[in-house]
């Protein structure tokens, strides 16, 4: 009888002890749930970043592009300009005496 007292005493002292470990592992899966909450909403946010820098980098592309058009179109107009003003001063040479 008192080998059954000790036995079943043993089993509440262990059954106590697994409840608290079972508690304790439930409060570390919450915290690891709670991190990978996180872990996510910040993957997401570096990906939105990651695209608005992307597409940053396209509009630099595009602009740039645009600029050296730009820069070529308004040498072109430049050679013209000297051009005319080559014939315009052969233009005015004929006229001096």
């Amino acid at each position: 009888m008192e080998n059954g007292k000790l036995q079943a005493a043993t089993s509440v002292e262990q059954t106590d002890s697994s409840g608290e470990a079972l508690e304790n592992i439930n409060t570390k899966i919450a915290i690891v749930h709670d991190m990978n909450n996180l872990i996510a909403s910040a993957s997401e946010k570096q990906t939105a970043v990651a695209e608005e820098i992307n597409r940053n980098v396209h509009n630099i592309s595009v602009i740039s592009e645009q600029t050296s058009d730009g820069a070529q179109k308004t040498s072109a107009s430049c050679n013209d300009l000297l051009a005319l003003s080559e014939q315009l001063k052969q233009t005015i040479g004929h006229f001096k005496t």
